[in-house]
């Protein structure tokens, strides 16, 4: 008899897939949300500063208005993205520094580093 494979993220989070998904589905509304803030954000900013941020003596300000509107919001969130997942990958690197080739590679479910493996899971569903 063999041993049936392991669930989803089972070892990667505490309590197994349930709260791998619960987290994965929350980050998703994190995102969406900081994606509809940054469009209303942006949205104000060009109606109190719309010379500012497209000089409209351009022959394409109408086209740079529509893109800025279209694309601004998604800029912004894969900004705040990147920003976070290096803080928390410097994170990962500073906990993990002195582990040894095979706990940083293996994560079981116990150990010295189970903690930080658990942080890196968290910032790999992100």
């Amino acid at each position: 008899m063999t041993k049936p494979p392991p669930l989803i993220f089972e070892n990667s989070h505490d309590g197994g897939s349930l709260p791998a998904l619960q987290m994965l589905v929350t980050d998703i509304f994190t995102w969406e949300i900081l994606y509809q803030i940054s469009q209303f954000a942006i949205r104000v900013a060009f109606m109190k500063y719309s010379k500012i941020i497209v000089n409209p003596k351009k022959a394409n300000s109408d086209a740079a208005k529509a893109t800025l509107m279209e694309l601004g919001p998604s800029y912004v969130v894969s900004f705040v993205h990147s920003l976070y997942v290096t803080a928390r990958g410097v994170m990962h690197l500073y906990s993990l520094w002195a582990a040894s080739n095979m706990d940083k590679i293996y994560i079981g479910p116990e150990g010295d580093y189970r903690e930080a493996h658990l942080e890196v899971a968290r910032t790999n569903i992100l």
